[in-house]
């Protein structure tokens, strides 16, 4: 029996004028998981952000960078790359880690704990101009449709991904679907998330 579809919604790289109270009502509309990825943002830029959100939305964010504050505010958990996963230290400080992966033969022959992970670009990038499709949907599907047991983390959709293509998302069998550009580029966010909240959500 499958579970749930999940809607994560990532942050927009660059600067987004009041980015942290349209997060605080996205996640009083429902959004589960908020991924905090500013590349150029330093500790302090982060933590002034996590300042501006209501602390009880905190248990919702999941971190790109400066792990400590993980564990400052505790935060849902830590998100690591391949930079970053061999620095990593106590994973049980922690309580999701999720990760990233770009081809079939990678997400296979994982073997590192993660609760989730991102698997991407599955549609052209919104976002990211030249990140292009890499994947076949079919095998995606034959791939995601094996027994939980030989696909330990549950596996995210990221790349491309509106409110047409997120039925066939679900049809291929992820778990989810991560935004970025469906929301951030929206003339209005809070809608756009609503609108894929609400296919999402659909029985099917």
């Amino acid at each position: 029996m499958r579970g749930p579809f999940h809607i994560f919604l990532i942050s927009p790289d660059a600067h987004f004028e009041d980015e942290a109270k349209v997060v605080a009502r996205l996640f009083s509309l429902g959004l589960e998981t908020y991924h905090l990825r500013k590349p150029s943002f330093t500790s302090d830029e982060f933590r002034s952000f996590l300042i501006a959100l209501p602390p009880e939305f905190h248990n919702r964010i999941v971190i790109h960078s400066h792990f400590e504050l993980s564990l400052e505010f505790d935060l849902k958990g830590i998100h690591l790359n391949e930079a970053n996963k061999e620095r990593i230290g106590h994973l049980n400080h922690y309580k999701v880690i999720s990760g990233s992966f770009h081809s079939l033969p990678d997400l296979r022959e994982n073997t590192f704990p993660y609760q989730y992970v991102f698997l991407s670009p599955v549609f052209d990038s919104i976002s990211k101009a030249g990140y292009t499709a890499q994947f076949d949907l079919a095998q995606l599907a034959a791939v995601l449709s094996l027994p939980a047991t030989k696909l330990l983390p549950e596996v995210i959709a990221l790349g491309g991904i509106h409110a047409e293509n997120l039925p066939l998302i679900r049809q291929t069998g992820f778990a989810g679907a991560a935004v970025i550009g469906a929301v951030w580029q929206n003339q209005d966010p809070v809608q756009a998330f609503l609108n894929l909240q609400a296919i999402a959500s659909q029985n099917g």
